[in-house]
């Protein structure tokens, strides 16, 4: 379970940069023009939540003490 949430968290904060990168590349963000920015801030919130689900995947996946480790029980 918890190599698969690791997986999953890397794959969705490379999906989300991804994603922008290409569209952004291709010019297809029609509100960078219009709202530069909001559409930046968008950007920057999106790049940081994309940078954070990455190291979050890649700190639960590591093997070594330094990812906290999360628990529903009190």
């Amino acid at each position: 379970m918890k190599k698969s949430v690791a997986i999953f968290s890397i794959l969705m904060g490379a999906a989300l940069i991804g994603t922008w990168l290409v569209l952004f590349l291709l010019g297809n963000v029609p509100a960078l023009a219009s709202r530069p920015l909001q559409s930046g801030l968008l950007l920057v919130a999106e790049f940081l939540t994309g940078v954070s689900l990455i190291v979050g995947g890649a700190g639960c996946s590591s093997t070594h003490g330094g990812a906290c480790q999360l628990s529903w029980s009190r």
